[in-house]
């Protein structure tokens, strides 16, 4: 994915996130192609912002998402397969992409209700949130663990509320799996039956 002054490779693609298409990047030999003007527009901010070089047609269009009407902020965004060195390593970052305000409104603030709306879940990009990863490499354990935290959350809830103490940090620390990294001290108060 090409981020601004970062260079952020994920799955094997390279994304161009939907920024201006300037007329710079429109193919003379394919006037009005959207698509071979988008795969331009990635050659050239891979180099720009990552020092990538590669020709327009190294790049395989792998898929093309523009966000719903409903939303407030609407891009369009291309994705492309590109061929990497042999020993190559590609990382997918959850956190970042999980944080990407191209796919979250508001991405830094808890919003439970952003799960609660149908039309939210279809509209974003069925790889913007992907918390058990994918493909070949799906965690085994991702029914289970919805199944489990469903009940244990529901379990909870009907007999507590917890509240953080206050003062407490509040600090990620992302290993293998992002846990507080000073533990989440809690205050306990049983609910009125």
């Amino acid at each position: 994915m090409v981020e601004r002054a970062a260079a952020l490779a994920y799955g094997g693609m390279w994304a161009f996130p939907g920024g201006r298409v300037d007329p710079v990047d429109a193919d003379p030999d394919r006037p009005g192609d959207e698509r071979a003007a988008a795969r331009r527009t990635a050659v050239r901010e891979a180099r720009e912002e990552v020092g990538l070089a590669f020709p327009p047609d190294a790049l395989v269009p792998f898929s093309h998402w523009t966000g719903g009407a409903a939303q407030a902020r609407r891009y369009a965004a291309w994705y492309f397969v590109a061929p990497a060195p042999a020993g190559t390593v590609v990382l997918v970052s959850q956190f970042l992409l999980h944080r990407d305000p191209r796919f979250w409104d508001d991405p830094e603030r808890f919003k439970p209700e952003r799960w609660t709306r149908d039309e939210a879940r279809t509209e974003r990009h069925r790889y913007a949130y992907f918390p058990f990863g994918s493909g070949p490499r799906l965690c085994i354990g991702e029914h289970f663990a919805w199944m489990e935290g469903t009940l244990v959350l529901a379990t909870i809830a009907q007999r507590w509320r917890l509240r953080l103490v206050p003062g407490h940090p509040v600090a990620m620390q992302p290993i293998i799996t992002l846990r507080a990294k000073h533990g989440m001290r809690m205050i306990v108060d049983a609910c009125a039956r």
